[in-house]
Parts: structure tokens; C-alpha cells; sequence
């Protein structure tokens, strides 16, 4: 009687453990399956305010070259046009260094129906620069077929002064580029010091058309980026920016006079953009901003007119500057002609899982 008890309390105590065992596996499995859902609920999300953060990009198609000998090889030019925020940097940076700069102007007759489009564009400049308690400086070389000395100022923190000179522009003349830059050079030597950053941003919208005799090459083209080359072997701490303003804007000089300063070329195809262009490179100046690029890189795809596609990946071009990218898709399994190019944005999410973000441009063979 006793060993009939004995064996149902043990059969009850391993039912009693069954069930417990049970129980734990079943939490085991809804646990793991909760974490599955959370970690995919939580990856979609990441997705949704990606793909919402993308919306503002955008990346412009400037040209397509397609190779005469092989349409199959194609030279593509980028212009990264919007998204790219200017941030300041954290709370407590350490002290930034003083800095002055020079806008050399072109205040030719061909500028003369887009003057306010440049006297808004440097007024923006004169001021980001001197916003804060900082000690910079700024100023101003106007130049038509020489140093136009009555649109001028030199080195100032004096917003007045400056804002007064800026509005009273009215342009006239031919085009000295190098007379430009020989003068803002002749100023930074005299007026500021070694110890301070400094900058020159020359600006044009048309060809150099007279030469200087202190550089002597008999090429007004080449005078100006002898000058560049010049300023920047005799004024120390020096980086040349160099803008160019509308289709008829000298792009390989003014490439050449940015690389001769250790600066960068900028194109602005309009007014907003040339305001745009000065903004940023007043940013950069002041060395408080950072590009946040709001993508990995970005996914070229290519359409033959048999439907087929191939996608190719590139990196980001720099806010505001044309980017040229060569592709040959002789060995992607693609038929000539190439009818039709995409551009998206490309993120990769914390798992490393590549978004792709809304179509930013198209080209299309008509």
C-alpha cells in the first residue's frame, strides 16, 4: 500500500516537472520569436525614417558624354544640390583661429544685369563671417579691366563700411582676373599677419580678357592662374576658393586658380545657387560646419533597349560641385545604346542592410 503511494507521488512530482519544463520551453519560444519581431519591427522603422530623411536629397544629372568609338562607355556629371545641412560643431570647441578674407569680385560689364544676385551673395558672406565675437576680417577687391579702387575695401571687422562699398556696386568694363587676385594677394601681405588663416574667393562669370605684366605669360587665362600660384607661394596660411557664375564661366581656369590656393572650384548656374555657394564656403571658412551626408553612396542604374539593367556604385559628389564618374559596361551583359540612367541615394541600415532611397534623377534617350 505504501509503495503504491509512494509511486503515484513520484508520478505526480515528474508530471508537475513536465509541465514546468513545458511552460519554460513554450516561454523560451515566444521570447525568441518576440525578439525576431521586435528586432525586424525595430529594423522597419529604422527604414521608414531613412528612406523620410532621404526625401530632401538631391543630386542633379549636369551631362552625359557617351565615348563616340563606344557608347558603351559614358562619362556622367553629378551636382549635389540639396540636403547637405551646416552644423555647428559641439558645445565647447577649442578656440578657432582668426581669419581674413578677401572676395574678389568680378564687377564686369557682363555682370551688370545679375549685380544684386552678387551684392546679396556678399553682403551673406560679410556677415556669417563677422556674426560672432570672433576677430575676422573681410575684404573686398572689385575688379572690371583693373582693380576697381572705389568698390574696394580693405582688411575690416567694420560691417558698415563694408555693406556701404558691397551696395554701391555697379559693373562696367572687361575682365583682369589676375588684377583681381595680385591685389587681394598685395593686401593680405600688408595688412595681415602670419600667424592668421587666410582666404581669397574669386568669383567670375566670363573669360579673363586682359593680362598682367607681373606674371608675363602673354595669356590672360594663364596670368590668372599664375597669380593664383603666386599668392599662394608668398602669403602664408592661404587657400583660394574660386566660383564660377553661369554658362559662360571660365571652369578650367578657375579650377586650375582653386588648385593653385590648395581650395575648391564651385559652379553656380543661378542666382540662388551663387548665394548658396558663397554660404558655404563662409562655413567652411569659419571651420564651425560639417557636411552630414545623409547616404552611403549612391546606385547609377543603366537600361538597354532590350530592358536589361546593370547598376553601378558611385561616391557622393561634394554639396555644390560638379563631379564627373566614367563607366564602362562593355562586360555587364548590356546592348548599345544605353536608353535610359538613374541615380538613387544608398544607406547602409545598422545591420548593414542596403536601403535604397527615392529616384533623385533621370535621363532618358528621347
Amino acid at each position: 500500500m505504501k509503495k503504491g503511494l509512494k509511486s503515484q507521488k513520484n508520478k505526480g512530482m515528474s508530471a508537475v516537472i513536465a509541465y514546468i519544463v513545458l511552460i519554460s520551453l513554450a516561454l523560451l519560444v515566444i521570447g525568441l520569436f518576440w525578439g525576431i519581431i521586435r528586432e525586424r519591427l525595430m529594423e522597419e522603422k529604422e527604414v521608414i525614417e531613412i528612406k523620410s530623411s532621404l526625401m530632401k536629397e538631391r543630386i542633379d544629372i549636369k551631362n552625359i558624354n557617351f565615348n563616340a568609338a563606344d557608347s558603351l562607355k559614358i562619362n556622367i556629371t553629378l551636382k549635389k544640390t540639396g540636403g547637405t545641412f551646416i552644423s555647428k560643431k559641439p558645445d565647447s570647441p577649442p578656440p578657432l583661429p582668426d581669419v581674413d578674407v578677401i572676395s574678389v569680385a568680378d564687377l564686369s560689364g557682363s555682370m551688370f544685369n545679375q549685380k544684386n544676385a552678387l551684392i546679396r551673395a556678399n553682403l551673406n558672406l560679410t556677415e556669417r563671417l563677422l556674426e560672432s565675437k570672433s576677430q575676422n576680417r573681410v575684404g573686398i577687391v572689385a575688379y572690371g579691366g583693373t582693380v576697381l579702387s572705389a568698390y574696394s575695401v580693405d582688411l575690416t571687422n567694420d560691417t558698415g563700411l563694408l555693406r556701404s562699398k558691397i551696395e554701391s556696386w555697379n559693373p562696367y568694363g572687361i575682365t583682369c582676373i589676375c588684377c583681381g587676385i595680385n591685389e587681394a594677394a598685395s593686401k593680405l601681405l600688408e595688412q595681415s599677419s602670419n600667424d592668421r588663416l587666410k582666404s581669397i574667393i574669386v568669383m567670375s562669370d566670363g573669360m579673363a580678357n586682359v593680362r598682367c605684366s607681373k606674371q608675363g605669360t602673354r595669356h590672360p587665362s594663364k596670368d590668372a592662374i599664375r597669380a593664383a600660384c603666386d599668392a599662394a607661394a608668398d602669403v602664408q596660411n592661404l587657400t583660394i576658393y574660386s566660383i564660377g557664375f553661369g554658362r559662360r564661366a571660365d571652369s578650367k581656369t578657375l579650377t586650375n586658380i582653386s588648385k593653385c590656393g590648395n581650395g575648391e572650384y564651385y559652379y553656380a548656374e543661378d542666382i540662388d545657387e551663387l548665394i548658396d555657394t558663397y554660404t558655404v564656403i563662409a562655413e567652411e571658412i569659419k571651420t564651425e560646419s560639417k557636411e552630414i551626408k545623409k547616404f552611403d553612396y549612391i546606385k547609377v542604374v543603366f537600361y538597354d533597349s532590350a530592358g536589361r539593367s546593370v547598376s553601378k556604385e558611385a561616391e557622393i559628389p561634394t554639396q555644390l560641385i560638379s563631379k564627373t564618374y566614367s563607366f564602362d559596361l562593355n562586360s555587364e551583359g548590356l546592348t548599345a545604346p544605353i536608353v535610359r540612367i538613374e541615380i538613387y541615394p544608398v544607406v547602409l541600415s545598422s545591420k548593414g542592410r542596403e536601403i535604397i532611397g527615392p529616384l533623385l534623377d533621370s535621363w532618358e534617350e528621347l
